[in-house]
């Protein structure tokens, strides 16, 4: 956050600014993020505010390079509005929610300057609508019959396939069909000539090549398909009404940001403040800008100076397309022969002393490139900005970057996406009032530098420090800057919650909680054993950093599980919506079965798990089968045709699982069956087709610094995964041995995979791929009777020693004569052997060094105590004559198992050395956070 310059009275006049009133002065602020300086509190201060669409496409498509077109919304839009830029209390806007339910797909788009736009008037909200989407040939005529463009620019295709396809005998194929302009002469040319074409006059032609013999109309439109995707401008732009809050202002500072995902949108606001900035005007005397400007502007081939001193400049070359001329709020310059110039008759009366560029998307560069952003040269003292950099103690008696002093180190922001304000004092005593120059110098085309340029002023003397920070914060209001500074992507899961570190204001990219049932041993009528799942207790999540607290109640909602299939609660931001996905049914009505059973393709043995609802023992049939025989039997029992007074019913088709019901020998027909069993049970299974539902609860907020997800289960805990945006994603140290990560496995994996990229997998052995024995919902759960992984330490790379250490986090679900992370030999020294033993079940995270001595607890939580073991043999455990095993739990010596651990593995992480203190916090944050992706 920027703090007041205090009293700038005495730095010159502060510029004009519009008013509504001689106590109400206005400002206009843009950019993707920027703050508005000095603004009073209230809901009737911000006087409008428009969200502009854009759409990018980073390459030109082909049928083997798609390139989708990306635009704002494709993936969430979200305002914040808040005091200041960390965020410490905003108000939130879901934009793109308000644009469905206003009957929008909520996405912004622009085609070639003409946008989409989101308005508010200070009252009300709307949505201008400017942009179609055409992926069906015959509206095209429809569509284009009155339209009047004639930039070739005009429509961009994304291409849906990848297959690519001749079209013609000539060999062109579909990356040739693009927008081609009137002057290609081919209105009247016969369909099978290879184009067809919806042209009017005054209309741009849309040629389609198709091959030779698809020579009618719908026999093309046949062959083109869904090929293709085409964004226009609108004959007549759309309005719909948005259903949003009035904005409210706050002291001092509002700061206004967008948090779309991956297109972040230019917006423009007017607001009421208490004191209006602008930039320094005393001894200003060239200010030329971007904002305002379009390349409809009649006098667009000038550049006019702000200043009001008359040195208007010309622009060269410019095709005043999107690549070439104004965009929105800023000149692009195109890298080829782009630049201003200061007329060749026009002296700057003044000599320059201080230059001021306010520049973003600059080329990327190599020290070979001799390309310019812009300045002056008089003789072979250059007073410039070249490659978008000045090296360290650069011949200038200032340098400052964003309004930081870097003439001791320099800067190089070569292929800067963002927006970069530079600041350079001369120090030599030549004048400079010549060949003043952007995007070039000595005006040449061959100088050419491709950027975008907002602002460039000019002054003759030099600024003091301090000016120089109150145009940079001018700036920040005029041209808006970076809010989330290096914004990285990371995910974050745990069990009943995690912590996300580094975390930037805003909305999750993703928030999901799993559904999961357990059932604390086998049902029986006497001893019924509920089924619990996860919101048994209305389930509530808290998001918190401390000091500001979000909680989302959702009420009566279950989330279930049967095997290791489960329902699922997911926040969504690319349509700003939580969504319930059921895939867990109930039932306790026995005629519904045939229904809902008929067209099952469930093959798990597991698949139901059933719940009595009395505790009444009843006696079934003569062979004394009572009521806990009412389970489910796989299709090996081959009871099929079995009637039902032999004591089973079944409800059978093939390729289902049969559920056997043992009913007494008396009870001979279905009916009556029904009738006996009565409300004596309730099974929870997989439906046949998943049921989602979107649910109208808030967005869940991402807050500055460490924050906390949480909720409030205790008998049952969900599983929890999410993606957020960071200022700096963790990262491990540097160079381990292995990493293994279970929330990256899937069920059915058979081995416990290292992403460290040295290839150290681990094999594990007697998997039942289950919920309780394999990787379910973030862990390796290993079953305690069988379970375990095993690798030969000769096949470690690189080698295991004594210096080698080990971070592992996971639960201990039962304790006694039961060992995990185990090594042992088993080659004549059986009694060389290391591991954690633990003394009490729960979670845990640890770290040891394997030459660590004595019986130290490792246990990084300190509130479940483990125990390393450690028999002082560690020369002959590593021998490779002895044959040494690591064991993920217990020992495993051919086929025989011992002093295995019923654990849930999560990370296990080995470094070839002792990790510092330092390092170790890094690993801790690590686990804490619950990374589950590279």
């Amino acid at each position: 956050m920027m703090n007041g310059l205090g009293n700038l009275g005495h730095l010159g006049r502060l510029g004009h600014v519009s008013t509504s009133g001689t106590n109400h002065p206005e400002v206009e602020a843009s950019g993707r993020a920027f703050p508005i300086w000095n603004t009073k509190s209230g809901d009737n201060k911000l006087m409008s505010l428009s969200i502009h669409g854009r759409t990018e496409q980073s390459d030109t498509p082909t049928p083997a390079n798609p390139v989708p077109m990306r635009s704002v919304g494709d993936s969430g839009l979200f305002l914040s509005v808040m005091p200041d830029k960390a965020g410490s209390d905003y108000q939130l806007l879901n934009i793109k929610a308000a644009m469905k339910k206003a009957g929008h797909d909520g996405i912004l788009r622009s085609v070639n300057g003409i946008y989409d736009e989101v308005v508010y008037n200070g009252k009300k909200w709307k949505l201008i609508q400017r942009i179609g989407v055409l992926d069906n040939i015959p509206e095209m005529g429809i569509l284009f019959k009155d339209a009047t463009y004639t930039d070739k620019q005009l429509f961009r295709f994304q291409f849906k396939t990848s297959e690519p396809k001749n079209f013609c005998a000539t060999g062109q194929i579909l990356s040739d069909i693009f927008i081609t302009a009137t002057g290609w002469a081919m209105n009247n040319q016969p369909l099978n000539s290879c184009w067809s074409n919806y042209a009017r006059e005054n209309v741009h032609y849309i040629y389609f090549n198709v091959p030779l013999e698809y020579d009618t109309v719908e026999k093309a439109i046949a062959y083109l398909g869904e090929n293709y995707e085409i964004y226009y401008p609108l004959y007549t732009p759309i309005e719909y009404p948005l259903d949003l809050p009035v904005i409210t202002t706050y002291d001092e500072q509002t700061y206004f940001a967008s948090n779309a995902a991956e297109v972040k949108p230019r917006m423009v606001a007017q607001c009421q403040v208490s004191k209006a900035l602008d930039y320094i005007r005393e001894g200003l005397i060239g200010y030329y800008t971007g904002r305002g400007r379009s390349n409809t502007d009649e006098n667009k081939n000038i550049l006019p100076d702000l200043s009001g001193n008359g040195n208007d400049l010309e622009n060269k070359n410019f095709a005043y397309t999107v690549d070439s001329g104004y965009g929105d709020g800023y000149i692009q310059y195109d890298g080829i022969d782009d630049y201003s110039r200061l007329p060749l008759e026009k002296v700057l009366e003044k000599g320059v002393e201080t230059q001021m560029f306010v520049i973003s998307s600059t080329q990327p560069t190599i020290e070979s490139d001799n390309k310019w952003n812009g300045g002056m040269v008089v003789s072979n003292y250059y007073f410039a900005i070249k490659r978008s950099e000045i090296g360290r103690n650069e011949d200038y008696k200032q340098v400052y970057l964003n309004g930081t002093d870097v003439k001791t180190t320099g800067f190089n922001i070569s292929g800067s996406e963002e927006i970069n304000t530079v600041v350079i004092s001369k120090i030599k005593d030549e004048p400079f009032n010549q060949y003043f120059n952007i995007s070039t110098i000595l005006n040449a085309a061959i100088y050419c530098l491709k950027q975008r340029v907002h602002d460039v002023l000019l002054y003759d003397r030099i600024l003091t420090e301090e000016e120089i920070q109150h145009n940079y914060k001018v700036s920040c209001q005029y041209n808006g800057e970076n809010i989330d500074g290096n914004s990285e992507e990371t995910t974050a899961s745990g069990e009943n919650g995690f912590t996300v570190y580094n975390s930037l204001p805003g909305i999750f990219e993703e928030l999901t909680v799993y559904g999961k049932s357990i059932q604390d041993g086998t049902p029986t009528p006497a001893n019924p054993i509920p089924i619990n799942s996860v919101g048994d207790t209305p389930l509530i999540i808290t998001i918190s950093n401390g000091t500001e607290t979000q909680q989302i109640n959702f009420g009566d909602i279950k989330l279930s599980s049967v095997g290791t299939v489960y329902d699922e609660l997911v926040f969504d931001n690319s349509i700003g919506k939580w969504k319930l996905i059921q895939r867990i049914g109930v039932l306790d009505n026995i005629p519904e079965m045939g229904i809902l059973f008929k067209d099952a393709t469930y093959t798990d043995k597991q698949l139901f798990r059933f719940q009595f609802k009395t505790s009444e023992p009843k006696n079934f049939c003569a062979t004394g089968q009572i009521l806990s025989d009412i389970f489910i039997t796989a299709t090996g029992w081959a009871m099929n045709n079995q009637p039902l007074n032999s004591c089973w019913s079944n409800y059978a088709r093939e390729n289902v699982h049969y559920i056997y019901f043992n009913v007494p020998l008396e009870y001979d027909t279905v009916e009556k069956a029904i009738s006996y069993l009565g409300e004596n049970y309730e099974i929870h299974y997989p439906l046949y087709s998943p049921i989602e539902t979107e649910l109208d609860f808030e967005s869940p907020k991402t807050f500055s610094g460490e924050v906390t997800v949480t909720t409030n289960q205790e008998t049952v805990l969900p599983y929890m995964t999410a993606r957020a945006e960071v200022g700096e994603k963790l990262t491990l140290p540097a160079d381990p041995l292995a990493i293994y990560i279970a929330g990256k496995q899937t069920t059915g994996e058979m081995v416990f995979k290292d992403q460290s990229g040295n290839g150290n997998d681990i094999p594990l052995f007697n998997i039942a791929h289950s919920a309780e024995s394999g990787f379910f919902q973030g862990a390796l759960h290993l079953d305690g009777v069988d379970d375990t992984g095993s690798l030969p330490l000769e096949s470690f790379n690189p080698k295991i020693t004594a210096e080698t250490s080990f971070f592992l986090s996971g639960k201990v679900n039962e304790i006694g004569n039961k060992y995990f992370s185990y090594f042992r030999s088993i080659n004549n020294t059986s009694l060389a052997v290391t591991r954690l033993e633990p003394e009490n079940t729960g979670d845990f995270i640890a770290y040891y060094p394997l030459a660590l001595t004595g019986n130290p607890d490792v246990n990084l939580l300190n509130t479940y105590r483990l125990t390393y073991k450690n028999n002082n043999l560690l020369d002959k455990l590593l021998s490779p004559a002895n044959s040494t095993y690591y064991n993920l739990a217990g020992f495993l010596q051919g086929q025989s198992q011992f002093e295995l651990e019923k654990l849930d593995y999560r990370y296990l992480i080995i470094y070839p050395r002792n990790l510092t203190e330092e390092e170790q916090a890094i690993v801790l944050k690590y686990i804490k956070q619950g990374i589950y992706e590279s």
